[in-house]
C-alpha cells in the first residue's frame, strides 16, 4: 500500500502514469491466461497528496474480517487521527455508491447488448 504522498508521487513519477492498480493486474493475467472475460473496475479513495492512516493496511482485508476492534484500539491510541479516518471513511462511502451504480447501469447495457450474461448479485447492489 502506498501511504503516503510522497510514496505516491514517487509512484506517479517513475511509472508515469495518474494512478496505479496494483491489484487486478494479477486477476486480469490469470483470466487472460484462462480466456476468460475481465473488467477490472476501481474507485481511488486516497488522492496522491493524501497520506493514509497507519490503521490502513492492518485491518482484515477479507468480508469477514472484523474492522470494529481494530479501528477502536487505533483511535484510542492516536485521537487526532480520528479527522482522518472519517475523511477517508467518506471517501470510501462515496465511492462504494459510485462503483455500485456504475457497475449496474454497466451490466444492464452489456446485458441489454447481448454481448455477455451479466448478473448483479443482489447482496452487492444492497450496499
Amino acid at each position: 500500500i502506498a501511504k503516503t504522498a510522497g510514496m505516491k508521487r514517487w509512484i506517479g513519477k517513475e511509472l508515469g502514469g495518474a494512478c496505479v492498480d496494483m491489484e487486478s493486474f494479477v486477476v486480469c493475467e490469470v483470466a487472460a491466461d484462462h480466456g476468460v472475460p475481465f473488467v477490472a473496475l476501481r474507485a481511488i479513495v486516497d488522492t496522491a497528496d493524501m497520506d493514509l492512516p497507519d490503521l490502513v493496511g492492518q485491518v482484515g482485508q477479507s468480508p469477514s474480517a472484523s474492522r470494529i476492534v481494530p479501528a477502536l484500539r487505533y483511535v484510542a491510541g492516536n485521537p487526532f487521527e480520528v479527522g482522518s479516518l472519517l475523511k477517508l471513511g467518506r471517501a470510501a462511502a462515496r465511492a462504494r455508491r459510485s462503483l455500485t451504480a456504475f457497475f449496474v447501469e454497466f451490466s444492464s447495457e452489456v446485458s441489454a447488448a447481448g454481448e455477455l450474461p451479466v448478473q448483479v448479485p443482489e447482496r452487492e447492489v444492497a450496499q
